[in-house]
This record gives structure tokens, sequence and C-alpha cells, in this order.
């Protein structure tokens, strides 16, 4: 191999994205899943200057996304063509993301990833990445919900609201990108809640990022709430899983770090049950919470 060039991502390259990250990962999941076009592009859209491509002379080999809400950078999915492991494409790709995320701005910069692959947490561990703490996935079958009496949720608020509340959280921590982005490319919607003891706001996705298939179940991407309160929590889920069955979805899927005990441990005890595990990993910065819970996933 020759010629080997990290560039920024761009439109043109997310069906050759979409490939690769099939094939990258046919060996974990054990079927071709290819994303869809429309969901790479709103990834690309959230942080483009965070998204690079590795071309060669046989054309592109790889790609990386990351991400950057606030004072929090995460790498997305970095993937490279199976056909050209061992020609030192993930390593660069790497530091071309967390250089952007750094330079960026980011006080805080780390990924998730799969804890039995080997391969990928020795690769994270030998550019610079510490092992934190585990990320869980937690998933509901919802019927028969009712929204507790005195609660609800609006798509109404003021502007700088979901800065304010995420930096209550974490330290410099801001989803309005993500809020945004959702809107734009009608991947789904953001929500306030009211008649909590605190504040809080859930951003949902509701639209399959797989090409060819239908959601099951409606995805939380970040619930975030400024005390770390039951009954807040639980009354929250409750909106989340009304709307969930409003929009005949059967399923919600609320990803959370272990750095979140308490609220994993009142999900499970509300019904929420562990389906899938991954291992959050830090090159700067601690993931910190300041009070209150943010229940998120470091993926796309």
């Amino acid at each position: 191999m020759s010629g080997l060039k990290i560039r920024n991502m761009d439109a043109a390259d997310l069906k050759r994205v979409s490939e690769i990250c099939a094939l990258a990962f046919y060996g974990y999941y054990g079927k071709i899943s290819l994303r869809t076009i429309e969901g790479l592009e709103s990834s690309l859209a959230l942080y483009p200057r965070g998204c690079f491509a590795a071309q060669d002379d046989e054309g592109i080999s790889g790609f990386i996304f990351s991400r950057k809400l606030g004072s929090l950078g995460w790498i997305g999915v970095l993937g490279v063509d199976p056909c050209r492991h061992g020609r030192d494409i993930g390593k660069p790709l790497l530091e071309a993301a967390y250089n952007e995320l750094e330079n960026d701005g980011c006080a805080m910069i780390g990924l998730e990833t799969m804890p039995d692959s080997l391969y990928n947490v020795g690769f994270y561990l030998k550019y610079g990445f510490d092992m934190q703490h585990p990320a869980l996935v937690l998933e509901k079958e919802v019927k028969d919900v009712e929204t507790p009496a005195g609660y609800e949720w609006t798509e109404s608020a003021c502007p700088g609201d979901i800065l304010r509340i995420g930096a209550s959280v974490v330290e410099g921590l801001d989803y309005s990108v993500e809020a945004a982005n959702a809107e734009k490319f009608g991947w789904g919607k953001t929500y306030f809640f009211k008649g909590l003891a605190g504040e809080g706001f859930a951003i949902l996705r509701h639209v399959s990022i797989i090409e060819g298939q239908k959601a099951e179940s409606l995805f939380v991407r970040a619930l975030v709430l400024t005390r770390e309160d039951r009954n807040d929590l639980l009354r929250a889920a409750a909106c989340i899983e009304r709307y969930s069955q409003s929009i005949n979805l059967r399923k919600v899927t609320i990803s959370a770090s272990a750095a979140n005990a308490n609220a994993v441990r009142w999900l499970i005890e509300a019904g929420y049950r562990v389906t899938k595990t991954s291992m959050r990993m830090m090159r700067k910065g601690s993931y910190k919470l300041s009070g209150g819970v943010e229940l998120s996933r470091w993926i796309m």
C-alpha cells in the first residue's frame, strides 16, 4: 500500500463507509448490517470536522466518526476494511479524530468499545485510552403504561435550557447540537419534563439506523435529570414508555454508564433488563457527575 491519506469525510464517501462498517463488524455480530445513508449523513453533520476517511491507491480503506457535545468529545465508530488489516490504517484515523477534539477544546475525550473484543480493548489501551466504567444497555417491553398524574413533558424550551441542564450534571456538557440534529434529520425528538422535583430532558430516536430494518425500540439517546432522585427517574421513564406506546414501538432502550449506579439499579427494579455491555475508555479528562443523572451511550 502506498499514498495513504487521512482526509475529512464527505457525503460522497458514505456508501463505502456503510459497506466497510458492515464488513468490519461482521465477525462480532455475525451478519452483514448496512447502515442507512440517512443515518450516516446525520452523524457526519453532527461534527463534520471530526469525521475522517482513510484513502489509498485502492480507494477508501477506513473511516472514523467523532462527536463533540460541549466539553465532552467521543469517538463514534472506527472501521477498517478487513482486507486492509495490518496496514497501519486505524492509528492515523484515531489520532486525527482525537487531535481534532482536543484542538477544539474538549476537556473529556473518550469512547465505548466491546469489552469482549480483545483486539479493540488492546488497541485503545496501546494508544493512550484507559478503562473506566462499563456501560450497560437496558431494555424494557412496554405495555399498558400510564403517565403519572401531574407529570408531563413538552417540546417547548427556552434557548440554552439543554446546555444549562446538561452542564449542571456534567461540567460543560451540551446536547444542543444533537437535539437540533434530531429535528433537522427527522430521526427523533427532544422532550423536557415538567412536574418533577428537578429538571430534565430526553433525546429520543425512533428511526432505525440499519438499512431495511424497521425500528422496534425507542432508543433514548440521552436522558439528563438535574436530581439523582428515584421518583424523578421513574416518572421520566414512564413518560418515555408511554410515548413509545403511542408511536407503536414495543420496547424502550436506555443506555447508562455504571457511574450512574443508582439510576441503573432503579431502572432494573422497574423492569428493565441488561441486554448488552460495553466499556468506556478515556484518554483525556474524567467523566464525573456533579449531581443528577446522565444516561447515554458513546456510540452511534
